[in-house]
């Protein structure tokens, strides 16, 4: 018999996956700027003016740079 909480881990989605633009780098730690105008920091490699894809805090890979549209509901 399956453990019901590990299978409700399995359905809920982990923390979302975000693009942003490379603002600041130190070290290994490079600032991105969100979309709606956010900051957040995040560990990994990015050079000043790149997109990249960022999830719980670690840089994923590159993001082209395709135009954003910002849509509230």
């Amino acid at each position: 018999m399956p453990n019901p909480l590990q299978s409700l881990k399995q359905l809920l989605a982990g923390p979302p996956q975000q693009v942003g633009q490379v603002v600041a780098v130190d070290g290994n730690i490079v600032t991105l700027e969100l979309p709606g105008g956010g900051h957040i920091k995040a560990r990994g490699a990015g050079t000043i003016g790149q997109h990249v894809f960022e999830q719980g805090g670690l840089i994923l890979g590159e993001a082209p740079a395709l135009p954003i549209d910002i849509i509230e509901v």
